[in-house]
């Protein structure tokens, strides 16, 4: 018997694939994990949201007000949240984001820790008479330091909302 006879060019055809999709394996494994590792290039500091709870405490007697209180979770830099009302009445249009520090005391470094809060009025930092929350949706929303994020932390809807 005669051994077969190969054709030029062929022999060794098998293993350059083999090698070829193990190095396009490799480089697909390193990719994903670098992915993986450095968050898509995202600072971590972006990434973590902080975890905070607010209480809210409406009343209507006379005219309307809304207590926002950090009730607990992250302390949380007072320049990073805003008050968004949605679907409030008053003489003037209540509605809009509002910095955290528009509200009264606290500055835009200041902590906001539990027991911290602000109160909502047609006063300040809104500016209209007749404020009625009671239809409205208010809602305490954290900015990322890049402000390309935003969460909503807490919302509040209004008895009539």
């Amino acid at each position: 018997m005669q051994g077969q006879s190969h054709l030029p060019g062929q022999r060794g055809l098998s293993p350059v694939v083999g090698v070829v999709l193990l190095i396009g394996i490799t480089m697909l494994l390193a990719a994903t994990t670098a992915t993986v590792l450095f968050g898509l290039g995202e600072d971590a500091r972006e990434r973590a949201t902080p975890q905070a709870a607010f209480d809210f405490d409406y009343d209507a007697s006379g005219a309307d007000a809304l207590a926002i209180t950090h009730a607990s979770g992250d302390t949380v830099t007072a320049g990073r949240l805003s008050v968004v009302v949605r679907d409030a009445t008053a003489a003037g249009d209540p509605n809009g984001r509002y910095p955290f520090e528009q509200f009264g005391s606290l500055g835009a470094s200041a902590a906001v820790a539990a027991g911290h809060g602000v109160t909502v009025t047609g006063a300040t930092p809104i500016g209209v008479s007749d404020l009625d929350l009671s239809g409205a949706t208010v809602a305490v929303v954290w900015h990322a330091p890049n402000d390309r994020r935003t969460v909503t932390l807490s919302s509040w809807t209004g008895p009539r909302g």
